[in-house]
């Protein structure tokens, strides 16, 4: 039996004030009707130790009560406990005689019949308005008992520029000659890397910075500051090392007690989910702790970017129902929709496998006003081809080739420039919603052919997922037509369909083709293509691929040419060399003495 909680509570409470019985009590308790009766008792038991302690156990059954309590002064506590026990069998004999003649009950019943009054009076008083709605929405609301708490101070952010960029250049530390020398380098790498990123590395920017002591931001005048973090977040690619840059800075900010702008708070949002190629659970996590950080502690409300980087990390990382929940707060605010938007919702039904919601969305971005490019268009292609329509797919890139005559020339596109194309379109864009007639021309100046991201997205599909190597030849001998330059993904993707698809000869994935891709790979190498270097996950997809093909006696001299050409870190070379002695234990083959890498 499973006694109450009330029961175990009084019995505790009086177990505790009592000191050790003589000797053990039972309170035997009869039922009526079917009922099974119920034997409840009190032990004492006691131990061997020199810290003997007495114990009441309540048993029922199996089931046992513990509570331990002190030796001294237990013989009168327990004669209480005894008196209290006869008393209470006394009145349960009684009740057990009373039901031995006429029943209690039945003579209430017959003799007593409650009407509705007096069994209203049995309870008390009641309030003639009150309801049990009314206490249920009292519990929600306790504001409608009548009174409510006391107004507090009327806080509001300030929004005065002296306030808003603390501290002003009067008011920081004054430097010490070696100091001022430090900052005079620091605005200056800032000042070059803002005009080109290429020509500043952001770790240099960084490194000047922690020259300076502790604490270091009172040195810097706002003005400064904003630049700073602006620096070490443009033309920067999302990664560790950049994240863990800039977020040193925002600590150093926040210790100091200095406010961040909305678009830094964004920055590290961005910074915190795609540092990472894949994004996971973990950064979506993180993402939304400092989306929690920035509106209630820092007291800035979230714009749309802030939303737009939420949805699509977690679109990414496959948390749809989170997506969506990240859209339904973004509508319910009213922020409107941007060009990130309603390609991010494009990308996210291509997620989902849902074709008709592809072409809802796309169409919605158009009703909108949007100029739509090529980036727009292998936003669709990734996502047709992802939903199984290939078909489509391929129609929409013949119809992108045919747009080749119509459109500028333009050279490559980098992470920066194509920053920069984006923010021209979206300006061009609200040109024409105020302007129509002028919608044509903007449309115009957008390019709809197909670039190196068009045939990244082709050939890895066709490549990794298909097989069909023909279909990768096709669109090599496009890429050459329209003077698209190589790229180290490209490589990344044919590697590996061989380590994937390959075989011996007689396939289409046959090692003759294998060895005619390792040799332009080599040449363009060598050549010094732009965008193309041998990193870890290239090396192992190269091993593999041969592997495959069936060339183990030319994993060796594949594995020293990959070392010639790489610039990897003590720890991934090491981890490249226990990759290959596995790779040749796994084929039965005796490593040579293979020398260290290059520290």
């Amino acid at each position: 039996m499973k006694f109450p909680r009330r029961i175990e509570g009084s019995i505790c409470g009086t177990g505790l004030l009592l000191r050790r019985p003589a000797s053990s009590w039972q309170y035997p308790t009869t039922c009526t009707g079917t009922a099974k009766p119920r034997h409840w008792s009190f032990h004492a038991v006691t131990g061997r130790s020199n810290r003997s302690r007495s114990k009441i156990c309540l048993s029922n059954g199996a089931q046992f009560f513990t509570v331990s309590y002190p030796r001294q002064h237990a013989n009168a506590n327990a004669a209480k406990l005894e008196q209290n026990l006869e008393t209470s069998q006394d009145v349960s004999a009684k009740a057990t005689g009373a039901t031995n003649g006429m029943p209690v009950v039945e003579e209430l019943a017959r003799d007593h019949t409650l009407s509705k009054e007096e069994l209203l009076e049995l309870v008390g008083t009641y309030n003639d308005d009150d309801t049990a709605e009314f206490q249920l929405r009292l519990l929600k609301d306790p504001y409608l008992r009548g009174y409510a708490a006391a107004n507090g101070p009327d806080l509001s952010i300030s929004n005065k520029k002296e306030d808003s960029q603390l501290p002003s250049f009067e008011e920081v530390t004054t430097p010490s000659k070696e100091e001022r020398t430090v900052l005079w380098k620091l605005w200056q790498a800032i000042l070059r890397r803002r005009c080109n990123p290429l020509r500043v590395d952001a770790q240099y920017i960084y490194h000047l910075y922690c020259q300076l002591p502790e604490p270091r931001m009172p040195y810097l005048h706002s003005k400064l500051r904003h630049e700073l973090l602006r620096s070490l977040s443009y033309g920067e690619k999302p990664s560790a090392k950049a994240m863990l840059r800039y977020f040193a800075v925002i600590a150093d900010v926040k210790e100091c007690g200095y406010a961040l702008l909305p678009v830094e708070w964004n920055m590290a949002v961005h910074l915190a989910t795609k540092h990472l190629s894949v994004v996971t659970e973990a950064q979506v996590e993180s993402g939304l702790n400092i989306w929690r950080e920035m509106e209630h502690q820092a007291n800035i409300t979230a714009d749309s970017m802030t939303f737009n980087i939420l949805f699509d990390s977690a679109t990414k990382a496959g948390n749809f129902a989170l997506a969506e929940m990240v859209y339904a707060e973004m509508v319910k605010r009213g922020h409107p929709f941007t060009r990130y938007h309603h390609v991010s919702l494009i990308f996210f039904f291509g997620l989902r496998m849902e074709s008709d919601g592809v072409r809802a969305a796309y169409r919605e971005m158009v009703s909108a006003g949007e100029i739509i490019d090529n980036a727009v268009l292998n936003c669709l292609i990734a996502s047709f081809l992802r939903c199984g329509e290939e078909v489509e797919a391929l129609e929409l890139y013949e119809r992108m080739k045919a747009s080749v005559e119509n459109t500028l020339h333009l050279p490559a596109q980098t992470d920066m420039t194509q920053k920069a194309v984006t923010r021209v379109l979206m300006m061009f864009a609200r040109v024409a919603r105020s302007h129509p007639a002028m919608r044509k021309e903007m449309q115009a100046a957008a390019s709809l052919a197909p670039d190196l991201r068009t045939y990244r997205i082709l050939i890895r599909h066709f490549a990794i997922n298909v097989g069909r190597i023909d279909q990768v030849a096709k669109f090599l001998n496009e890429m050459r037509h329209f003077q698209i330059p190589v790229h180290g993904g490209i490589f990344l993707s044919l590697f590996k369909g061989f380590a994937l698809h390959g075989a011996k000869a007689g396939s289409d994935w046959s090692p003759q083709r294998l060895f005619s891709v390792w040799e332009a790979f080599l040449q363009a190498v060598d050549g010094g293509a732009e965008g193309l270097y041998v990193d870890t996950w290239l090396a192992l997809w190269i091993l593999r691929a041969f592997e495959k093909c069936g060339q183990r006696e030319m994993i060796m001299d594949v594995y020293e040419d990959l070392r010639d050409r790489w610039d990897l870190p003590p720890d991934r070379a090491d981890f490249m060399l226990r990759f290959l002695q596995g790779q040749m234990k796994r084929l039965g083959l005796e490593i040579g003495e293979v020398p260290e890498p290059e520290r």
